[in-house]
């Protein structure tokens, strides 16, 4: 008899009251407001970096490369030239051209002290002028 009753409210309701009972909202599990916050942040944060990694992408494929300030520019090595004391002008003019090689002008500023400097040029310009005894 108990089973007719519930036939009858089944068929009056439709097919929807065979489905089982919803489960009320409540009963829903939710993100805790820390866990949201937190995921909302992480996403933000992420969304910072991608856009940081883009700018930084098309600014190295756009941008026109200007001259850094040279660390051992020749203008460096001239005034640090100029700071040596004694120094033979023929080994000064030889310095200036032997300048015109980056590594040389980085090794040139790269000593500590002008006696060091000096010492360091007057073996390379005798090493030059010798080349150039040689070949005569």
């Amino acid at each position: 008899m108990l089973n007719q009753a519930t036939e009858k409210i089944d068929k009056t309701n439709g097919p929807e009251s065979t489905t089982a009972p919803r489960k009320p909202n409540s009963s829903r599990k939710r993100k805790q407001p820390l866990e949201t916050q937190s995921c909302l942040e992480e996403e933000l944060r992420d969304q910072e970096i991608i856009g940081r990694m883009a700018k930084a992408s098309k600014s190295v494929r756009t941008k026109e490369y200007e001259p850094e300030e040279d660390l051992c520019s020749i203008e460096k090595c001239i005034r640090a030239l100029d700071e040596i004391e004694g120094l033979d002008k023929e080994v000064y003019f030889a310095a200036i051209d032997l300048f015109e090689d980056p590594t040389s002008r980085q090794t040139f500023i790269s000593l500590k002290s002008s006696g060091i400097r000096s010492t360091w040029l007057q073996r390379k310009c005798a090493n030059v002028l010798n080349a150039l005894t040689f070949m005569s």
